[in-house]
C-alpha cells in the first residue's frame, strides 16, 4: 500500500487531506511543530537533520510539503533571513530528500508570486512578486521545477475552513472569532481575492495525485470577493452582526506591497473534472455545517 507524508499535517490544509486519506484507507504520516498531536511527529522543518532522519525512516511515495510559517507577508519582510530558511532552504531540502526516495513532492505555492492583473491569470503567466514572501515562494517554485520531474506545484489563495483551535486562524475564523466575540472587525475594500474552500483544495490535490499528473496548477474558488464584501458575506452565514464589520477603503501607512488583485484561473484544472470548486456562499454553508457537527 502507498504510503503519504504530510509535513503540517494539524495545519488547516494538511489536517484535511488527513481526513481524505484517512477515508480512503491509505497509510499515512505526519509532523507538527508548535501545535503537538499524539499522532504525529514533532519536528522542525527548518532543521535538515530533522528532516532527513523523519523522511527517510518513512520512505513515502508522496510527500505533501503544507507546513506554513506563522506572520506571513509581514514576518518575511522583517525576518527574510528566517523567511529564507523556511520557505527556500527547506523547501529544497525537502525536494532533495524526494528525489533520493523516488518521492512525488506536492509543494502549496501561492498567488503572491504575481503582481496586479485584472484579467485571469493561468500557468504560463510569468510571474512577478512584489514582496519577500512572494519572492521566495517563486524561488522555490524555479528550484523544484528545474530539479525535479515527479511535483506538483498547487498555487492557491485565500484559503478558509472550519480551525477553531489554530494559533493562526484563516480569515473567515478571523472574522468570526473577532464578530461573535461582540467586537468590530476592519476588512479592506481595497483587497481583492479568490476564496477557497478546504475541502475542494485538498480534493484537488489528492486528485491530481492520484491521476498521476505533474507540473503547476492553480486551485482557487470561482468568486472574486474584496475583504469587505467578503466578511459580510461571512456574517450572514454564520446569523453574526454584519455592522460590527467596518469598512476601510485606504491602505495605512508602511503597508507591504502585494497584489491588490490577481485572479488564478483554473481552466487548466477543470478539464479534468476532478472537483467542481465552490463559490463563496456554498463554502461557507458547509463550513458552517462542519462547525455545527
Amino acid at each position: 500500500m502507498d504510503k503519504y507524508l504530510i509535513l503540517g499535517a494539524n495545519g488547516l490544509i494538511g489536517r484535511k487531506i488527513r481526513i481524505l486519506l484517512d477515508e480512503k484507507g491509505a497509510q499515512w504520516v505526519g509532523s507538527c511543530n508548535k501545535r503537538p498531536e499524539a499522532e504525529l511527529h514533532r519536528i522542525d522543518v527548518t532543521s535538515r537533520d530533522q528532516l532527513e532522519e523523519f523522511i527517510s525512516g518513512t520512505a513515502p511515495r508522496v510527500i505533501f510539503h503544507c507546513a506554513n510559517l506563522a506572520g506571513g507577508v509581514d514576518l518575511c519582510e522583517k525576518y527574510p533571513e528566517k523567511a529564507r530558511a523556511f520557505h527556500y532552504d527547506a523547501t529544497v531540502n525537502i525536494g532533495r530528500l524526494c528525489k533520493e526516495l523516488n518521492s512525488k513532492f506536492v509543494y502549496i505555492s501561492s498567488d503572491y508570486i504575481f503582481s496586479d492583473n485584472p484579467r485571469p491569470i493561468d500557468e504560463n503567466v510569468k510571474p512577478d512578486p512584489l514582496n519577500e514572501y512572494g519572492r521566495l515562494k517563486l524561488k522555490s517554485e524555479e528550484w523544484i521545477r528545474n530539479n525535479m520531474r515527479d511535483f506538483l506545484i498547487i498555487r492557491t489563495t485565500n484559503v478558509y475552513g472550519w480551525d477553531p483551535d489554530s494559533a493562526t486562524p484563516n480569515y473567515v475564523m478571523n472574522v468570526f472569532n473577532t464578530v461573535s466575540s461582540g467586537k468590530p472587525f476592519t476588512a479592506p475594500s481595497y483587497l481583492w481575492g479568490t476564496p477557497t474552500y478546504v475541502d475542494d483544495l485538498a480534493k484537488a490535490i489528492l486528485g491530481l495525485v492520484d491521476r498521476k499528473e505533474n507540473g503547476v496548477y492553480h486551485v482557487v474558488g470561482p468568486d472574486l470577493a474584496n475583504r469587505f464584501d467578503w466578511a459580510v458575506q461571512i456574517c450572514r452565514s454564520f446569523g453574526l452582526d454584519r455592522l460590527l464589520v467596518w469598512r476601510s477603503d485606504n491602505k495605512p501607512e508602511n503597508y507591504i506591497p502585494r497584489p491588490m488583485m490577481a485572479r488564478l484561473s483554473t481552466a487548466k484544472l477543470q478539464k479534468l473534472s476532478i472537483v467542481a470548486m465552490k463559490g463563496m456562499i456554498d463554502g461557507l454553508e458547509l463550513m458552517k455545517q462542519e462547525m455545527e457537527r
